[in-house]
């Protein structure tokens, strides 16, 4: 089964976790990457917030495709 998901992050960087971000240049990698490993797994509608508050996510399934045997 492959199921095609959306996955949408929104980083504040107006956030007053955004001093990490000017003294650690990968604070919006670190952000997307904690998002990321959040939602991993089973790929279900799932929406969350990390743990600094600056990032917020959403992901939802869109469509299932079920595979044929070969």
């Amino acid at each position: 089964m492959k199921k095609i998901i959306t996955i949408k992050v929104h980083v504040d960087t107006d956030h007053p976790a955004r001093q990490e971000w000017l003294e650690e240049r990968h604070f919006i990698e670190s952000e997307i990457n904690e998002a990321l490993c959040l939602i991993r797994g089973n790929y279900k509608k799932h929406s969350g917030i990390s743990h600094s508050g600056a990032t917020t996510f959403t992901l939802s399934v869109n469509h299932t495709i079920q595979e044929k045997n070969k």
